[in-house]
């Protein structure tokens, strides 16, 4: 029996009749958008979080979902507040050593290599 089940006092006979009556059923589109909105904005535990994180790790995307996402976030436009999140957190001087420290060390890809060349070039 789940917790939430617990703490409302709803038997385990009684989930069982409710899992039985609504197995195999398909749920409409109308309903699940109803589910969709109220499920949304839900504040979700820490330790859900890390259970959902560990579930994920070690998870390789494959390159047509890579390619799928690439596409559909091109041409995104960030709103101003995001642009000045994003501006104050590369602005940290915590966050550029963290940055600097990650990196020390590896080698550049031949891209990156030629797109520094670019951007000392042009000054």
């Amino acid at each position: 029996m789940s917790i939430a089940a617990k703490k409302r006092g709803i038997s385990t006979e009684t989930l069982l009749k409710a899992h039985l009556a609504t197995r195999g059923k398909k749920r409409s589109e109308e309903f699940c958008a109803k589910i969709s909105v109220a499920l949304t904005g839900r504040p979700v535990s820490k330790e859900t979080r890390a259970k959902i994180s560990d579930k994920h790790k070690g998870k390789v995307v494959s390159q047509e979902m890579r390619d799928r996402i690439s596409e559909k976030l091109k041409g995104a436009k960030l709103s101003d507040a995001t642009k000045e999140k994003i501006r104050a957190w590369s602005n940290d001087p915590e966050n550029k050593a963290k940055q600097s420290a990650r990196f020390k060390g590896k080698p550049w890809s031949e891209a990156r290599r030629l797109a520094q060349q670019n951007r000392q070039q042009k000054n």
